[in-house]
């Protein structure tokens, strides 16, 4: 067969691209420059030659006998990775398709690592960041919102949103570097009014690619925030002191334990790139045995139903904190037993509340074992407030905000289902885009403020720098490694 192309540019990587377990076909996944070479030793009889792209029937030889195949050929640079990519498509058969895999890699492919496919697609310029997140999410989606957001980002809906304010940040840059170095009449010298002009523009399109991101993902639904500990804990005052207007009303208050029985939502707006999340009380969690002893008592008396319908609030209860992105665990720390053993399921980040810390009584210095116990990944700051005087309201806004906002570790399902997976993985995209979006905003009306007031071009053209890093954090462009690999890692084998 033909020599093979550009075998110097890097490994070539191979993987089954479809799910496990058997079916009519398996797909197995080739990309790299020793593409040509594998196909043709792997091919039995005369090997294709493969100069343009080809559907071909064939039989290849696994190393344990031969077996048919239909082969795609897709070749540089008009391909997915803009490298050569073969699909060969084979009876679906595990043993056939691990032969087969087994057989690549004997040939000098190399096991291909979760996204991988889609990482040389995006370092070979083929996606930008946001497409390669729109393939991870299009993947997860299981609702038709979640498709259409999804789609929204793979079609490149906010790269060209993005082009706009980058070009001109651009073209803004170069201008004001190029006056510090050369007279005004060499360089198409542009008046203070009218960068200060072409800036305010800018900060129109970054405000239109804010709105356009929020609403892309608005039908998703909002980040969801869950309300967690004993019953009587300071939950429902804490709940009333966030929301102050919701669908639930204002929660019932009382010193008896076990007051609140029904599920209680409201919006809380967070600042930053958070935005409004949607907050949930739900009854206290001592609230389980409460029912088990009520439902044995309400069956004795005749009322069943009621203890019944407990169960199911305490049910609904457990799905809403499997469900949620985050738990506000509420201690009241002059409770004699602040909290129970049982830890919240799910497996969002906590932040631990203390309550009631307007009596001036010491936090205990040691948190409630069962709270010890969450991972130091989702365990966030510990948080001291006040319902009655608003302490700490406003730095357990800021701990949530940011809890939000910090990544999902690769391996790990927000939420209880695959439903919540993909909307959760959607809301931690969005918070990152909407993130940079704004720190973009800042860097570039701190760098107009300081050129209106006087300030020099050199300064002024290093905000712009700034802030089109903050944006090339969305498109990837000065996206460090470790973001690149949290979300690529994202990614199943194969894609």
């Amino acid at each position: 067969m033909g020599g093979v192309v550009g075998e110097s540019a890097g490994t070539t990587i191979a993987a089954i691209a479809t799910a496990a377990g058997s079916g009519a076909r398996g797909v197995l996944r080739l990309s790299g420059p020793r593409c040509r070479k594998i196909l043709g030793e792997l091919w039995v009889g005369q090997a294709p030659a493969l100069a343009e792209r080809a559907m071909l029937r064939g039989r290849v030889n696994d190393g344990r006998g031969e077996q048919p195949l239909l082969l795609l050929w897709m070749p540089a640079p008009a391909s997915y990775t803009r490298e050569d990519v073969a699909e060969l498509h084979t009876p679906g058969s595990p043993p056939l398709l691990k032969a087969l895999y087994e057989r690549l890699l004997e040939l000098g492919a190399e096991a291909a690592g979760p996204g991988e496919f889609t990482r040389r697609a995006f370092l070979n310029g083929r996606l930008d960041l946001t497409r390669a997140e729109g393939v991870l999410s299009l993947v997860e989606a299981r609702t038709d919102d979640q498709r259409r957001a999804a789609t929204a980002l793979l079609s490149g809906g906010l790269e060209r949103l993005l082009s706009v304010p980058l070009e001109g940040l651009e073209e803004l840059r170069a201008l004001a570097e190029a006056g510090l170095d050369f007279a005004p009449e060499d360089t198409g010298h542009v008046e203070r009014r009218e960068q200060l002009a072409r800036g305010r523009e800018l900060l129109g399109e970054l405000d239109l690619a804010l709105a356009w991101e929020t609403a892309r993902v608005a039908p998703v639904g909002l980040p969801r925030v869950a309300l967690y500990g004993a019953p009587s804990a300071g939950k429902s005052a804490l709940f009333n002191a966030l929301v102050k207007e919701g669908p639930g009303g204002p929660a019932l208050v009382h010193a008896a334990p076990g007051t609140t029985r029904d599920h209680l939502r409201g919006r809380w707006q967070l600042p930053g790139a958070a935005g409004e999340v949607e907050l949930l009380d739900t009854p206290g969690r001592a609230a389980d045995t409460a029912c088990e002893a009520g439902a044995e008592a309400g069956d004795e008396a005749g009322h069943g139903d009621g203890a019944g319908a407990a169960r199911l609030a305490q049910q609904a209860a457990r799905e809403i904190w499997s469900g949620a992105d985050l738990i506000l665990w509420v201690i009241d720390p002059a409770a004699p037993e602040p909290d129970t053993p049982q830890a919240p399921p799910g497996t969002a980040p906590h932040i631990l509340v203390w309550s009631k810390c307007e009596r001036r009584e010491p936090v205990p210095p040691h948190l409630p074992s069962s709270a010890s116990a969450i991972p130091d990944a989702r365990r966030g700051p510990a948080v001291e407030t006040s319902a009655l005087s608003g302490l700490g309201l406003a730095e357990l806004a800021r701990s949530a905000s940011a809890a939000l906002a910090r990544p999902i570790p690769a391996g790990t399902d927000p939420g209880s289902g695959s439903t919540e997976r993909a909307s959760g993985l959607l809301r931690e995209l969005s918070a990152h885009h909407r993130r940079a979006l704004l720190d973009a905003r800042g860097e570039l009306s701190e760098a107009l403020n300081g050129l209106e007031a006087g300030g020099e071009e050199d300064i002024f053209a290093e905000g712009l720098r700034q802030a089109s890093a903050r944006l090339g954090r969305i498109t990837g462009a000065t996206a460090p490694e470790e973001l690149l690999s949290h979300i690529f890692a994202r990614f199943c084998i194969g894609k």
